[in-house]
C-alpha cells in the first residue's frame, strides 16, 4: 500500500495545519526604511490558545453550549462549541470523532482560531452534552507517541532528524533526513522496544517563548516573533519537542511498535508503523495467516521458508518444462497441417501455445489461432481481427484486443463451440 505524503510534525500550540491563519501580525508592514535606518522589529506572531484536549489528563466526555449551527461546505452541519473537548486535525493527526448531543461528529477543523465541528445532523443551540470517541483518541495517542520515540531515538543514535509525519487509517510514517546505517533498522527496532520496557514518563510541558530556547527542545517551524504558550511533551530522558497533538502518559502504554522495512525517499528515508493496538491486531493476523500456511503445506512455522522456496523452484521448472513441451506441440501441429493458410481452432491450446505456433508462422502469408482465451492473427488474416472479436463477443463472453501492421492479438473467453466456428468463419475457414 502506497501510502499518502507526508504531514510535517506540527510544532506549533495550535494543532491545526492552517495554523498560520490564525497568526496575526501586530502592525501592518512597515515602508522600505532609507539608506542607513534601523530595520524595523519583525511582526509579532500569537499562537492559538490551547485546548482542553492538549491538557496533561484531557477530559473525554462533559458539557457545553451549541453556540452556532450552520450547513457544512462539504455535506453535514458546522457546530461551534463554547468550549471543545475534541482534538482538530493537524501536526500529522486526524481529528477526534465521537458525539455532540448523541449527534455523530465525523470530523473537527480548527479554521482561524476557531474549532469547527462536522456532525451528520443539525444541533439547536443552547446547553448539550459531548463524548470523543476514547479507541478513536487512544489509538491515535499511541501512533503519534511512537512517531515521538521514532524520531527521538532516529536523531541519538543515527543523527537522522525528522522532516514528515502522518498517521493514516493502517499505517503511520516518519520520514527521516537520510539513511540509516547497515544494522540501523534492527538496532533501531532494540532501542523501541528498551525504551517501551523502561515505561518511560510523557509530560505536557507548557512554557513562554522566552524560555523554549533555555529547555533545548526540538523546534520546526515556530515563527522567528513568538508570543504566547508553546507545548512541549517530554519523553522523560529522551526527547523534548514541540506539539501540539495528543499523547499516551507513558512509553509501556505503546504497548508494542512494529516497524518495517524502510522506503528510500528523495534521499532521505521513510519509516512504515504501526503501535499499540494496531500492531497487536497486526501480530495476530500475521499468527492466523502463518498458521493457515503451515497447516496447508504440513509444515511447521519456522519451516514455512525453506517449503515455499521450494515450491517456487518447482514452480519455475514446471514452468520451463511447459515451454519446451508447447514448442514441441507447435511442431507437430504444423507439421500435421498442409495448406498455405494456416487456420488453426484449439480450443484447449493456452496462451504459451498460441505464441509458440505464431513464431513459427511469423512468415506465412497468412495464419490464425484461436486457442482456449487468446488469439492471434498474422499476414492477411490480421486485416479480419475487428470481425473475428464481433464473432467471438457475440457468444456471450468478452473478447478484446487490436493490432496492426500484419499482427492482431486479443484475450478473452471461454469462447463457445459456436462463436469459434463464426469466427473461423470470417477467415475463410
Amino acid at each position: 500500500m502506497t501510502p499518502p505524503a507526508p504531514t510535517d510534525p506540527s510544532p506549533l500550540a495550535a494543532p491545526d495545519p492552517r495554523a498560520s491563519a490564525a497568526l496575526s501580525p501586530a502592525a501592518p508592514p512597515a515602508a522600505t526604511p532609507e539608506a542607513g535606518a534601523a530595520s524595523p522589529p519583525a511582526p509579532v506572531a500569537r499562537l492559538d490558545p490551547l485546548l482542553p484536549c492538549q491538557a496533561a489528563a484531557p477530559a473525554l466526555s462533559g458539557r457545553a453550549e451549541v453556540r452556532s449551527c450552520a450547513p457544512h461546505p462539504a455535506g453535514g452541519f458546522a457546530i461551534t462549541l463554547s468550549e471543545t473537548l475534541f482534538y482538530p486535525e493537524g501536526g500529522g493527526q486526524p481529528a477526534d470523532h465521537g458525539q455532540i448531543g448523541g449527534v455523530a461528529v465525523i470530523d473537527v477543523q480548527r479554521v482561524d482560531g476557531v474549532v469547527i465541528h462536522r456532525t451528520e445532523a443539525p444541533l439547536p443551540t443552547g446547553p448539550t452534552t459531548q463524548a470523543v470517541d476514547p479507541a478513536r483518541r487512544r489509538d491515535h495517542a499511541q501512533q503519534h507517541s511512537a512517531q515521538h520515540l521514532i524520531s527521538a531515538l532516529a536523531l541519538r543514535s543515527f543523527g537522522r532528524a525528522t522532516v514528515g509525519f502522518h498517521l493514516g487509517a493502517l499505517d503511520a510514517t516518519v520520514d527521516l533526513d537520510g539513511p540509516l546505517r547497515p544494522g540501523g533498522l534492527e538496532a533501531l527496532r532494540a532501542a523501541i522496544h528498551a525504551a517501551i520496557a523502561a515505561d518511560h514518563p510523557l509530560r505536557v510541558i507548557v512554557v513562554d517563548a522566552e524560555e523554549l530556547a533555555a529547555r533545548g527542545a526540538r523546534v520546526r517551524g515556530l515563527p522567528p516573533a513568538l508570543r504566547g504558550p508553546v507545548r512541549l511533551i517530554e519523553i522523560d530522558g529522551l526527547d523534548l519537542n514541540t506539539c501540539g497533538g495528543t499523547h499516551v502518559d507513558r512509553t509501556g502504554a505503546l504497548q508494542l511498535v512494529q516497524l518495517f522495512a524502510p522506503e528510500p525517499l528523495r534521499g532521505g528515508l521513510r519509516l512504515r508503523f504501526r503501535a499499540g493496538g494496531r500492531a497487536a491486531a497486526a501480530l495476530d493476523q500475521h499468527e492466523a495467516t502463518l498458521s493457515a500456511l503451515s497447516a496447508r503445506l504440513k509444515v511447521p512455522q519456522d519451516a514455512l521458508l525453506a517449503a515455499v522456496e521450494r515450491l517456487a523452484a518447482d514452480r519455475d521448472a514446471a514452468a520451463r518444462a511447459a515451454a519446451a513441451l508447447e514448442d514441441d506441440l507447435a511442431d507437430a501441429i504444423l507439421t500435421a497441417h498442409s495448406g498455405a493458410l494456416a487456420l488453426l481452432d484449439l480450443p484447449r491450446a493456452g496462451a504459451g501455445l498460441v505464441l509458440a505456433l505464431g513464431k513459427r508462422l511469423a512468415a506465412a502469408p497468412g495464419a490464425a489461432v484461436i486457442g482456449a482465451d487468446s488469439l492471434l492473427l498474422l499476414g492477411a488474416c490480421a486485416a479480419a481481427g475487428p470481425a473475428v472479436v464481433a464473432a467471438l463477443s457475440a457468444g456471450g463472453a468478452s473478447c478484446r484486443g487490436g493490432g496492426g501492421k500484419g499482427r492482431f492479438q486479443a484475450k478473452g473467453g471461454p469462447w463457445s463451440a459456436e462463436a469459434r466456428a463464426a469466427a473461423m468463419g470470417c477467415l475463410g475457414g
